[in-house]
């Protein structure tokens, strides 16, 4: 908080063009993010590229707004053309920016805070947007917790949010410029990687030679994803054709079984990993049930026959309805057969609310999971994973990017 006040009292002393050169490094706080998306009138800031043909040099004004209510539909319809074939992505776009407004206008803490923002030509007709937010809770990073827990010993991880640019901008320049900044927004939040998911399918092709243009390495397991030495392991289960008895829960996570939990969890984690789990038990439990978010989030504990709890799991679900995310678990050390209790539990959690991927992400290797019926991540996910796929359309992969910053 003091930090923040301090900046505020430098950044009212500025100048409108020093403002706009810190904006342009990606520098905008908080308050400044809010204020404009309140009160669009003007954009945050204005820029020009320059585009270079064969038949010489086109400059190309744009405006930076934060998101809002403003944007939207006509956003929607320009950036609607924006991946190739046929219109896989558009409907998943459209489901997450409505949650983030609702989500912003309820102003209540959340595991996962995002941040998008919209581009217009010097008319303020919309043409891309780029967002920046912490798309699962272990990873303790993004916006929702940088101020909570220290920089020195946490890696600090950004989720690239929803990227789009309309056709008629593509090739411009101004996609590339747009995507730099973002970087530099997430790096000015405190970030040290940024990760982006996209998939193997044809629509996806420029997605994916712009990441790898931009310096991006494609993996599922990520060398210092957690910092240095800490390296991230998926894990994947498909259950959509196992023949899994439904888990039911009969007791989640709450303020009522907090404190044993911390002391079951105090036997499981590292000391820094502890600290990143305190802070994101803590935004678990002040979210409010029932409200929208673009991650709706779920959890469970289970007892042994003595009513202690040996294991806990908190998940979630956003865009890509059919997979649930495995964020934290536990498991009692002393008792060896709690994983496989755990596992199928998971499984099961999965098969009740109708998911059929289960996703898993692990500090280290855990064999406990291959065993249990786990498929290493290292190639990606896949197939099922984006979209139900009933009708049998959909046999795309699931692909993870990375870029230190």
């Amino acid at each position: 908080m003091i930090k923040e006040k301090i900046e505020n009292q430098v950044y009212n002393q500025e100048t409108e063009s020093q403002k706009k050169e810190r904006f342009l490094q990606g520098v905008v706080s908080r308050e400044e993010f809010k204020k404009n998306q309140e009160r669009p009138e003007a954009p945050l800031f204005e820029h020009e590229i320059i585009k270079k043909t064969k038949e010489g040099e086109t400059p190309i004004k744009f405006r930076v707004f934060a998101m809002s209510d403003n944007f939207t539909e006509e956003l929607f319809r320009e950036v609607k053309d924006s991946w190739e074939g046929e219109d896989v992505s558009f409907p998943d776009l459209k489901e997450e920016i409505d949650s983030y407004l609702e989500q912003e206008k309820l102003d209540h803490p959340t595991l996962y805070t995002a941040e998008y923002y919209v581009i217009t030509d010097d008319e303020n007709k919309p043409f891309a947007l780029t967002g920046i937010f912490t798309t699962d809770i272990q990873d303790a990073a993004g916006l929702g917790t940088r101020n909570l827990l220290d920089p020195e010993k946490h890696h600090m991880v950004v989720r690239l949010g929803w990227y789009a640019v309309s056709k008629k901008y593509q090739n411009s320049g101004v996609g590339g410029f747009i995507l730099n900044w973002t970087e530099k927004l997430a790096k000015a939040r405190g970030g040290t990687l940024i990760a982006s998911e996209t998939s193997d399918w044809v629509s996806e092709d420029r997605a994916r030679r712009k990441y790898e243009n931009a310096g991006y390495k494609q993996s599922f397991n990520v060398k210092d994803y957690f910092g240095p030495g800490r390296d991230l392991f998926s894990y994947f289960s498909n259950i959509s054709n196992q023949q899994i008895e439904p888990f039911i829960p009969t007791e989640e996570i709450a303020v009522e079984n907090k404190e044993e939990i911390l002391k079951l969890a105090e036997k499981i984690y590292s000391p820094d990993r502890m600290e990143e789990f305190r802070v994101c038990l803590d935004l678990f439990l002040q979210q409010k049930k029932g409200e929208p978010v673009i991650f709706e989030p779920h959890s469970f504990v289970l007892r042994d026959k003595q009513g202690n709890i040996e294991n806990f799991c908190i998940a979630s679900i956003g865009v890509y309805e059919n997979i649930l995310w495995v964020n934290w678990d536990g498991v009692n050390p002393d008792s060896p057969e709690s994983v496989d209790r755990l596992a199928e539990a998971i499984k099961g959690y999965g098969k009740n609310i109708d998911v059929e991927v289960m996703l898993v992400h692990r500090e280290g290797e855990a064999e406990r999971y291959q065993k249990n019926g786990f498929q290493s991540g290292e190639n990606g996910v896949g197939p099922d994973v984006y979209l139900k796929s009933k009708d049998g359309g959909d046999e795309s992969m699931f692909l993870f990017y990375t870029k230190k910053l």
